[in-house]
């Protein structure tokens, strides 16, 4: 499939957009109560989150958006991924939404974007939750998806094609219960995907260089929850225990049957386990 000029198809009434380091940033935020924001992985978009949204609304103010680079967000201007440039797009976000303090939840990047904000600013920050989040990075193999983009022959593709298949892939690689992808689900991964402008950032952000502050960890003294989908083939569980054994303050439930995204794949037993560490 070509890629596109981006479409509407999954925009809503609650959509908003704010310019932030020059991106008009796709962001929604919905109820009312303490702040809670919501950030997405790698290939995702803030519709990840849309069953903990629809929950957690009832008591909390929650946030999510679209990360630079992703879904109706887009490219960032200046080409930059790192983990620092996201640290100071994260205070600007949180000033233009006036969100002072706020509890953090994070899937993949978007957890490794929570600790590593966490770990700078940790007086904004209440609380934590760490969904199979990015860290000690050279510790796990790098998934295919990210393998590919790494070649220049395939990046040379990507600046007029990206192939159905690679994202069909990864959608089967972060869900461990196949019957739970439904073609709508594979359609809005791989639709925003190729909004215009996303597929070449991907390769942007891939090439970056990792900034990663794992051995920092133990510096942490904000309340954490750790989630983990036992099988799941981005990020091993292995890792879930090593972030559990780091930061001082933390809790570790894995899930048995369950990938890379358990806020998508079991929201109803993932929001169980939040709601209980949020009260306590």
């Amino acid at each position: 499939m070509q890629v596109v000029n981006p479409n509407r198809n999954y925009l809503n009434k609650q959509s908003k957009f704010v310019s932030v380091q020059g991106i008009d940033v796709h962001y929604r935020t919905e109820g009312s109560g303490p702040d809670l924001v919501m950030i997405h992985g790698a290939f995702a978009s803030l519709h990840t989150f849309e069953a903990w949204v629809e929950h957690f609304k009832k008591s909390y103010r929650v946030t999510t958006l679209d990360l630079p680079g992703f879904g109706y967000t887009g490219a960032h201007p200046q080409k930059k991924y790192d983990i620092a440039t996201y640290i100071l797009f994260f205070d600007e976000f949180f000033d233009k939404l006036n969100i002072k303090e706020s509890i953090l939840a994070g899937n993949s990047l978007g957890g490794m974007i929570c600790w590593e904000y966490a770990l700078v600013n940790q007086t904004r920050i209440k609380k934590l939750i760490l969904i199979d989040a990015a860290g000690f990075v050279t510790k796990w193999p790098i998934p295919l998806p990210f393998l590919l983009v790494k070649n220049i022959f395939f990046r040379t593709i990507l600046k007029f094609w990206m192939p159905k298949f690679v994202l069909e892939k990864s959608v089967n690689d972060v869900y461990h219960d196949k019957s739970k992808i439904t073609p709508e689900i594979v359609a809005r991964y791989h639709e925003l995907f190729i909004q215009e402008g996303n597929h070449l950032a991907f390769a942007d952000f891939v090439r970056q260089k990792i900034m990663d502050n794992s051995d920092r960890l133990h510096k942490l003294a904000v309340p954490t929850l750790i989630l983990w989908g036992k099988q799941d083939k981005w990020i091993p569980v292995r890792i879930g225990s090593l972030f559990a054994n780091s930061i001082p303050n933390s809790e570790l439930i894995i899930y048995d049957k369950c990938g890379h995204i358990p806020m998508e794949e079991i929201p109803e037993q993932s929001i169980i386990d939040v709601e209980i560490f949020l009260r306590n």
